[in-house]
């Protein structure tokens, strides 16, 4: 055999570990470049325009959405067999479950009133379930104006 290498030792491979390979190999260049920015994002604590749990709230925002967003690309990319279809479909994913919670929640707020509930008790009863999901609400409610702790 000339130019040929073949391995000694058996390997066994099941689905769960090509898939958690790749996503390991998918994520580390992710993870690289959301820790480089942390440390350009402290300089607004270290000037005093946020407070310190104003900026791990955000670094923890950051990191569960890094973490959703590659689950979602890996779901896109089981399902999908070209590249662009499954960025595509990653995408659509993101962008519906920022945004589909959000106008679901506005969409109940207005309508619910006009079926004889009171606005106060829709916002008290439905306002902690809506949005919950949502990145976006996320990265609204790591700032201190959003924080229900000190209120």
């Amino acid at each position: 055999m000339t130019g040929v290498q073949t391995c000694a030792l058996p390997i066994y491979l099941r689905g769960y570990d090509v898939v958690l390979g790749k996503l390991a190999a998918s994520s580390v260049a992710a993870i690289y470049r959301v820790l480089a920015v942390l440390p350009v994002i402290a300089i607004a604590l270290l000037l005093g325009g946020v407070t310190a749990a104003e900026y791990w709230r955000m670094v923890v925002v950051l990191l569960v959405t890094l973490v959703f967003s590659l689950g979602a690309g890996m779901l896109a990319s089981a399902l999908c067999v070209n590249s662009k279809s499954a960025a595509g479909l990653t995408f659509a994913l993101l962008a519906s479950a920022g945004f589909m919670s959000l106008l679901l929640a506005a969409l109940l707020s207005w309508m619910l009133p006009k079926f004889g509930w009171n606005q106060a008790a829709v916002d008290q009863r439905l306002g902690p379930l809506l949005g919950w999901e949502s990145p976006l609400m996320a990265f609204m409610s790591s700032a201190d104006g959003f924080d229900r702790s000190t209120s």
